[in-house]
């Protein structure tokens, strides 16, 4: 991923000389569309191999290059998925404690009263 030298169109053996053409390259055949940006490989390699616990942050760390752990919540990302799934651990019942009941959801307009 370190291209040098100036392409032949003709010869695939030769490497291109720039990396936007080699980007733009991948992204057509991986059907990828819009904007994504080579760096952003980066935070989705940390984000999926963070999923698994049993992936310990100190290899994470030696594998991305980073001494910091700061470093990890920077290009590590939460699923929207993952976010519902620990709300719903908080919804299970404690023993001993009865459920509350559902509230009321209001489906009209609310209007505030002012009040001076």
């Amino acid at each position: 991923m370190f291209p040098w030298g100036k392409p032949r169109p003709s010869d695939p053996t030769k490497p291109v000389s720039n990396i936007n053409t080699v980007w733009k390259t991948v992204k057509t055949k991986a059907g990828i569309e819009g904007r994504a940006r080579f760096h952003d490989n980066r935070h989705t390699w940390k984000t999926d191999l963070g999923r698994n616990p049993a992936n310990a942050d100190q290899t994470l760390m030696n594998m991305g290059g980073w001494g910091d752990t700061r470093m990890l919540k920077r290009y590590g990302h939460t699923a929207l998925a993952e976010m519902r799934k620990a709300v719903a651990g908080l919804e299970r019942k404690k023993p001993g404690v009865e459920k509350a009941a559902p509230q009321k959801v209001v489906t009209e307009p609310v209007t505030a009263e002012v009040i001076h």
